[in-house]
């Protein structure tokens, strides 16, 4: 069995050339080096993001859903190995089952310039956070009450 490296990024949320291709080379990279993958997303309550398809902002994440799954099936990481967990809490693509054991088996979590942290996440032992953007992630995780 492949080690397995869990990747948390932001394909869905920006569903452009420039920030799909960013999340895309360390998950290319990441299989090149031997590693299965499991890529993972959560959008918050609320939040809101650009449907391309519309030319739009929106709170629909039904775009980015099918976006990730045409994306990502490309790449070899098929509905079993990505998960996109909505604001209301459902897990597209996996499904919660997949999306757990895969974090309790995962050698290392690897998120990618994004402040998506959810309890689940914890599950794994080793994580590194890529800060793609600093000043702005770093902001977005600061806790209102301490600013």
């Amino acid at each position: 069995m492949k080690p397995l490296a869990v990747v948390g990024g932001f394909i869905g949320k920006y569903p452009v050339a420039g920030m799909t291709l960013y999340n895309l080379h360390y998950l290319i990279g990441l299989q090149q080096l031997g590693y299965d993958v499991h890529y993972v997303e959560r959008v918050s309550e609320g939040e809101k993001w650009y449907d391309p398809s519309s030319d739009t902002v929106t709170d629909n994440w039904s775009f980015a859903v099918d976006y990730l799954a045409k994306t990502l099936h490309e790449y070899g990481i098929t509905h079993d190995r990505f998960s996109f967990v909505d604001g209301l809490g459902a897990c597209h693509g996996s499904g919660w089952a997949n999306l757990k054991a895969a974090l309790s088996r995962a050698d290392f979590l690897l998120t990618l310039a994004d402040a998506t942290w959810f309890d689940e996440l914890g599950m794994v032992a080793h994580r590194a956070f890529l800060d793609g953007d600093p000043m702005l992630t770093q902001a977005q995780m600061l806790d209102p009450e301490d600013t």
